[in-house]
């Protein structure tokens, strides 16, 4: 990216392949029941893997046009509150959802579901990975819709274009990328850094690059790097 030289690329066609299939998923993802509709999430991430004998699901966190869900991993044989991770079913709902993106719900997600999950030490593999977690936390989660489920995924010249070509508001600046491919930067163990361009509306409407760190312990933070294109 513009900002600064990471290591490899992931071909744009393959990331904007992802990006489609999860569009097409969260139109219709209602029609899936819980734990099933994280089932079929997962499969839209080859590069992602549960362990096996484990499965995905969830507390919703209030309601699902106003709250949010809390993801964990669970025995394939466990059912309801039997699969409830101990420290998870020791805490009151108030309490979780007073917890919500500090580094002690961090600390709970390590044990209960990012040391479950596996991806593929590739460029790839860490995109996906990255991907995938911030859906994760994203699907039926209204309240957090504008972190990420509002955002308009860029990867390719030609969306890049088009996005500009289609808006009705006023271009004040423009400063093209280097490349529209998603950029990884792979740690010599596990985690690293994924780069790649978003559009957000709302009061301030821009183009810029998004940033997933990836922490060796599976915890994903995502931050805003360059703003490219600002819309007024």
């Amino acid at each position: 990216m513009t900002d600064q030289s990471l290591g490899q690329r992931v071909a744009g066609h393959l990331a904007e392949r992802i990006y489609g299939n999860v569009l097409r998923f969260r139109r219709g993802w209602n029609r899936y029941r819980q734990p099933e509709d994280l089932k079929q999430l997962l499969k839209l991430f080859p590069n992602v893997s549960l362990l096996e004998g484990y499965r995905l699901d969830y507390l919703q966190m209030g309601s699902v046009e106003s709250g949010w869900i809390w993801p964990y991993a669970c025995l394939e044989s466990a059912e309801g509150e039997e699969g409830l991770p101990e420290v998870l079913a020791g805490m009151h709902r108030d309490q979780l959802i007073s917890l919500r993106d500090t580094p002690e719900a961090r600390g709970i997600a390590i044990g209960t579901l990012n040391s479950y999950l596996r991806y593929s030490s590739t460029p790839l593999g860490l995109f996906e990975y990255a991907f995938f977690m911030s859906e994760l936390w994203s699907t039926k989660s209204s309240a957090v819709a504008g972190d990420w489920l509002e955002l308009e995924l860029i990867f390719s010249r030609f969306a890049f274009d088009n996005l500009l070509r289609k808006t009705p508001y006023v271009i004040k600046r423009i400063k093209r990328p280097d490349t529209y491919d998603p950029q990884t930067q792979l740690e010599s163990k596990r985690g690293g850094e994924v780069s790649f361009l978003a559009y957000r509306g709302g009061a301030f409407k821009h183009i810029f690059v998004l940033k997933a760190n990836v922490d060796p312990m599976g915890s994903v933070i995502r931050e805003t790097g360059d703003v490219l294109v600002v819309m007024d």
